[in-house]
């Protein structure tokens, strides 16, 4: 699945999915068509009409495909489909998605209902870890640069910690920077988090966030993708990502985002589903938070200084006694205390830095990923770590 058109009305989209109860032969159509590159929820949408619903009816009554506007390359690819029959496409993906993962349609009890806020839902989403997350009654979207300071790091990871004690789902993107330290901010409070991947759940990008992928998805959390299993990350995937990020929170906490960004397209599509955007100031001269200053100088973002005022504008919460109580838990838990540290140049692994800690695995890897991107660990070959930011590594 390639290519998406805005329009629409996402009720309209989804008006064939949820009226009845789809039997397995609908089911394993449906999959077998979406599973073709280029088809998007447009095309979807457009198939079932010419097919009145039921598109098992592809294989068997070969409606005329002149409603459908495609391109002749994603016409060609859905005919070549019908030469196996619809079940054994999804048998295919079934194959592969299996243990803590799970694929879910519209009209599934477990599809997330914000997504229909969309006006192109995905049809099907394929998800690890645990859906329920997806649901919850408090669920904030954390988008941010990829390049982030020592300072903006652990300021970012400061605040979105509180945000996670207060029981708040954090939904992100996975990538560097200040997506992965929201994420690990939530995983060291013991809070779900949901990182949107922009391929398939088989192909997890970035690849040196897998270990946080890991430690999202055992400490209670959500990877999901719109994309079937084996499809690689493209690069027009990831402004989609963004609408479906924006989607699936109740309102968008903007940390910081340059004037052309991914987080502005965020930004755009939190604007057009009316959730309530949040951003937080830098300074003037930043230009890597120039994004930031535009949304709230035009009135589209709500300036906010910390969790307590972004509880207040996204859920009308006044919850700041609770937020500063929790402040010091949420630095200390985060590794903002200093400790000393082993004896210069003394190597020290995962199960180590856990013990002497008192943290389980999974908060020690999300701990030294962090203390990694703010370079205060260097990782060696062999998940072999040494403090500080050494060279000739």
């Amino acid at each position: 699945m390639s290519e998406y058109s805005e329009g629409g009305c996402a009720s309209e989209r989804a008006r064939f999915w949820g009226r009845d109860a789809l039997d397995d032969v609908e089911l394993a159509a449906r999959w077998a068509a979406w599973s073709v590159e280029g088809v998007g929820p447009v095309i979807m949408s457009a198939l079932l009409d010419v097919c009145d619903g039921e598109l098992v009816r592809l294989w068997y009554d070969r409606p005329d495909w002149a409603g459908v506007r495609a391109p002749r390359r994603v016409v060609r690819a859905l005919e070549g489909i019908l030469d196996e029959g619809p079940s054994v496409w999804l048998e295919r993906e079934l194959e592969r998605v299996s243990g803590d993962t799970q694929l879910l349609h519209i009209g599934h009890e477990l599809y997330p209902p914000s997504l229909l806020d969309l006006d192109a839902p995905p049809c099907f989403i394929t998800v690890r870890g645990d859906p329920v997350g997806l649901q919850l009654p408090r669920r904030l979207s954390v988008v941010g640069s990829r390049d982030v300071s020592v300072r903006h790091g652990e300021f970012a990871a400061a605040v979105v910690g509180e945000l996670a004690a207060t029981e708040c789902v954090i939904i992100s993107g996975g990538a560097r920077g200040l997506d992965a330290i929201a994420h690990l901010a939530a995983v060291s409070r013991g809070a779900p988090t949901v990182a949107v991947m922009p391929g398939g759940l088989g192909r997890l990008a970035p690849r040196r966030n897998e270990e946080l992928f890991e430690d999202i998805v055992d400490g209670g959390g959500v990877l999901l993708s719109e994309y079937p299993w084996d499809v690689a990350p493209r690069k027009h995937h990831y402004a989609r990502r963004n609408h479906l990020i924006a989607a699936l929170g109740q309102g968008l906490v903007v940390i910081r985002a340059g004037a052309r960004s991914g987080t502005m397209l965020s930004a755009a599509a939190a604007t057009a589903l009316e959730r309530p955007i949040c951003a937080l100031p830098y300074d003037a001269d930043d230009e890597l938070a120039a994004g930031s200053r535009a949304l709230i100088r035009g009135g589209r973002a709500r300036l906010v200084s910390d969790a307590a005022e972004i509880l207040e504008d996204v859920f009308g919460e006044l919850r700041r006694e609770r937020v500063v109580a929790d402040r010091r838990d949420a630095q200390q838990q985060l590794g903002f205390v200093s400790s000393r540290a082993p004896e210069g140049g003394e190597w020290f692994d995962v199960d180590g830095f856990a013990a002497s800690r008192g943290l389980s695995v999974a908060a020690a890897r999300a701990e030294l990923l962090r203390l990694e991107l703010v370079g205060e660990v260097t990782l060696y070959p062999g998940g072999r770590y040494v403090w500080g930011a050494h060279r000739g590594r």
